[in-house]
């Protein structure tokens, strides 16, 4: 025990006895770093660099499907109730089209063709989005060969 009564108290982190204007807090004054500091010093780990390889693996992978074989698209009107109301979210999927031939009641998305543009801007004046967006209807009906 302490000659002075305190005990081990008395002792700071390195072992020797504290004095009144010693903070355990204010041993070592630390350069403050900001979030950008901090961030900077994390992507140097290995830890950061695992995850900023993981990232950029399933951002390529996303791009790849959306680009290849999923495409979200949202119904922006009335024109296929009561199937899908207004706001209704499809994931379209863009592969099957080109192996097999489209089906009577199958649902399509499509860019409309350029006679459709040209049907919109002079009908509303200047070019818009609307005709440039793609367009999402019911096939009904389909050429049957006979012969």
């Amino acid at each position: 025990m302490s000659g002075t009564g305190g005990g081990d108290n008395d002792l700071n982190s390195r072992g020797k006895m504290k004095s009144d204007g010693d903070d355990d807090n204010n041993r070592n004054p630390k350069k403050e770093e900001g979030i950008l500091d901090s961030v900077v010093s994390w992507f140097k780990t290995e830890e950061g660099q695992q995850d900023i390889k993981t990232y950029a693996v399933s951002f390529a992978v996303a791009l790849l499907l959306r680009i290849a074989i999923i495409e979200p698209r949202y119904i922006p009107s009335l024109s296929m109730y009561p199937t899908f109301d207004v706001g209704d979210q499809l994931a379209v999927e863009k592969v099957t089209k080109m192996f097999r031939p489209l089906y009577r009641n199958e649902v399509i998305v499509f860019n409309p063709p350029e006679r459709f543009r040209e049907i919109m801007t002079d009908n509303y004046g200047m070019e818009n989005r609307k005709s440039k967006e793609a367009l999402i209807k019911r096939i009904v009906a389909v050429q049957v060969w006979l012969g």
